[in-house]
This record gives structure tokens, sequence and C-alpha cells, in this order.
């Protein structure tokens, strides 16, 4: 069977491919850039957190003090860090929050706090850390109480 060629004046003449490839190519360069940028961002808002603090214990006083003690390890161990300690009562309301200052340290330090609430808390818990240290948190303001 032989191939019949189109009539020229009829349907035009055929277009080259090339430049059809070069946009498919263009475009797809562009969609994996952008896919490369997206991911490292998403990576440095949502990688891996760079503190860990922990309560370690914890020792209710009264029902408008609570005792704690806890440990921060850091990406940065050798900058200051402040970090919001919060209690919860039996019903899960927040009942007492604490902003601590967080010396510098070379080693993992075991530290103390108390925390003032509003009726008996049943639980001790960190809301999260930053090196961006207020002005009014300063190093002669001890964690401990």
């Amino acid at each position: 069977m032989a191939v019949r060629e189109r009539p020229a004046g009829r349907y035009g003449s055929p277009k080259p491919r090339g430049r059809r490839r070069w946009w498919y190519w263009g475009l797809l360069s562009a969609f994996l850039v952008a896919g490369v940028i997206v991911a490292y961002v998403g990576y440095q808002n949502l990688g891996s957190d760079p503190f860990d603090p922990e309560v370690t214990t914890y020792h209710v006083v009264s029902d408008q003090q609570v005792d704690f003690g806890f440990t921060v390890q850091r990406n940065h161990p050798d900058q200051a860090a402040d970090c919001i300690a919060y209690a919860l009562a039996a019903d899960g309301s927040e009942v007492g929050r604490r902003e601590l200052y967080i010396p510098p340290s070379e080693t993992t330090n075991q530290l103390s706090a108390e925390l003032r609430t509003d009726k008996r808390a049943t639980t001790v818990e960190f809301y999260g850390c930053s090196y961006q240290v207020p002005t009014y948190l300063t190093k002669s303001m001890p964690p401990s109480g």
C-alpha cells in the first residue's frame, strides 16, 4: 500500500516539529526547577525542629502552683533560647503559662522552674522554643522560680 501525500494547497505545508519540542523541554525544565525550589523552602520551614524540649518531672505543689524539671536539646547549644511552657487542667484547659530563659550551654542541663496556675494542673507541656530571646528576658533571670 502506497502512502498518499496531502495536497499542499488544501491543508497547508507541514510545520516543523523542532519548535514544539523546544517548548516541551523548556516547560518541563521550568516545572522541575519550581519543584526543587518548593521542596527546599518546604524543608526549611517544615523540616526538622531545631529544639527538643522535654518535661522530665513535675510536682503539683498546690492548686495555684506546679514545679517541673525539664531539658532542652537544641542544634546550637552555644546560643541562648526562649521557651514557653504551659500547664493543663484535667479537663484539658490551659491554666498557666510561663516564658523561660534557657542559657547557652555546651551540654544538656537539667533545669527547673515553677509555674503559677489558675486552678489545679495535671500536666506541663512546652509550646515551643526560639533563639529570638526578648529583651525582657536577661541572662540574670535564671529558669528556676
